[in-house]
């Protein structure tokens, strides 16, 4: 049996508190550390805010797994919320490219 498509498996979106950056290489680095955790399904990070957006596969990795990502490459990660994804189980990116239809955002 082949294992579940990224769209049937539940997922989560965490929203981190990301600290050092204070460039968009910086913030590159944070994007990239985050895509490569297994799971990881997207990653966007907001230099101004100080803050990523994660949604991940909970099958695959966890939100420790994505923090230490982060930390590995030289920035202090915090977890300020997470948010099952469950009632996107079947459609978790629209034709825009965003979870559930709407812009992924940090807010604090």
């Amino acid at each position: 049996m082949a294992p579940p498509t990224p769209s049937t498996q539940p997922m989560s979106e965490t929203v981190l508190s990301i600290g050092g950056m204070s460039c968009s290489s910086c913030s590159s680095s944070v994007t990239t550390a985050a895509q490569s955790v297994p799971g990881v399904l997207r990653a966007s990070v907001d230099l101004i805010g100080e803050c990523a957006t994660v949604i991940y596969q909970n099958e695959r990795c966890t939100v420790e797994n994505v923090v230490e990502a982060i930390e590995d490459v030289g920035f202090d990660a915090s977890v300020l919320t997470v948010r099952p994804l469950d009632a996107y189980t079947n459609n978790a990116t629209s034709k825009n490219g965003a979870a559930g239809g709407r812009e992924m955002e940090c807010s604090e």
